[in-house]
């Protein structure tokens, strides 16, 4: 009957008039589920209270005060060597020692210290030793942060005192691996060997406000004065 025909013909809804053109499977599809009100609630506030992803870096913080630094113009690029943090000694520490390569021949550490003086940052730092044979110069910086100011003042630099032609190589700053910490550095100081004559080789230590011998000269009767904190190991 004309009942029967009429509940035979589509719906002049949004299916026949074509804005699904997949058919009305697919208009179920995109359809939005119905919600209570109560429902629709409860799931927005889930999604805002649900944690977002958070990916946290392992590599050595950059301070600010290099971001700063970097964004001055004509103002050398921050550096901060790499330090693979591991759950074993000494990767399981903020590093303080640096190894300096490059420095000129004959550099002294008088002479290096007068620059660390020069540009403040001296009073930082309170261990210093050149390197002897080809081995690089140590610098312990007093806290983390120090040092990595440094490194950043250090690498590349090329204009050293007194030095012109191929001795201006660029300095390369790395943290040291093998020792970490003023305690450890004078832990190593070779006692009997530091003293050739009035040669010294051993390091500098800060000690108030000046810098002194790490190792104390022989005594007048030819034997060498060891330190309190080599007694104790």
């Amino acid at each position: 009957d004309e009942s029967g025909r009429s509940e035979a013909t589509p719906s002049d809804g949004p299916e026949s008039a074509g804005e699904w053109p997949d058919g009305p499977r697919a208009a179920r599809a995109k359809a939005p589920s119905a919600l209570s009100g109560a429902d629709s609630e409860a799931a927005e506030q889930f999604s805002i209270a649900t944690p977002r992803l958070t990916i946290t870096s392992m590599s050595t913080p950059r301070s600010n005060a290099c971001l700063e630094e970097g964004a001055k113009p004509g103002a050398r690029p921050c550096f901060v060597p790499h330090w693979p943090y591991s759950s074993q000694w000494p990767f399981c520490r903020a590093p303080t020692t640096l190894e300096l390569r490059g420095l000129p021949r004959n550099f002294t550490a008088r002479q290096l210290l007068e620059l660390l003086h020069a540009w403040g940052v001296a009073g930082r730092c309170d261990f210093v030793q050149m390197g002897a044979a080809g081995r690089p110069a140590l610098v312990n910086a007093a806290r983390h942060a120090d040092g990595c100011e440094l490194a950043g003042l250090l690498h590349g630099f090329t204009a050293w005192p007194d030095c012109c032609g191929e001795e201006r190589r660029p300095c390369r700053v790395s943290w040291c691996l093998s020792q970490q910490g003023l305690e450890q550095l004078l832990l190593e100081q070779p006692c009997g060997e530091a003293w050739r004559g009035d040669a010294y080789t051993g390091g500098y230590v800060l000690a108030g406000d000046a810098w002194v011998p790490a190792v104390e000269p022989p005594l007048d009767d030819g034997s060498i004065w060891v330190p309190m904190w080599m007694q104790m190991s």
